[in-house]
């Protein structure tokens, strides 16, 4: 099996693995995380949503092409769905200050959020 990467810590790449080593790594990153069953997971990425299925987690899934870095405040309406938010750093940093602006109003709906 073939996964291109983002190219969250630098340029995209193409990581070839075997069944071992994707279960394997799967496996330890949903140990180590804590979800929780039935927690409800908002990503975009497959290596952060299959762990939190095999944690007995939902994965929620964002619209095709919506952004968290690019259009926070659009993201924010899919937060009071969800207990945990994870996206890449800069994405997470620009959801976290929609947030507490958004907060700051009034509107105290805010996830779990991991980088």
């Amino acid at each position: 099996l073939i996964i291109f990467t983002s190219g969250t810590t630098a340029h995209p790449k193409a990581v070839i693995h075997s069944r071992n080593t994707l279960g394997t790594g799967l496996g330890d990153f949903a140990a180590h995380v804590g979800f929780v069953e039935g927690e409800r997971v908002l990503t975009d990425q497959l290596m952060v949503g299959i762990p939190a299925l095999i944690s007995g987690a939902h994965w929620m899934l964002p619209p095709a092409g919506l952004d968290p870095g690019a259009s926070p405040a659009r993201y924010l309406d899919l937060l009071p769905g969800a207990d945990v938010l994870f996206a890449v750093p800069g994405r997470s940093r620009s959801t976290q200050s929609a947030a507490a602006a958004k907060t700051a109003d009034g509107n105290r709906s805010r996830p779990r959020i991991g980088p």
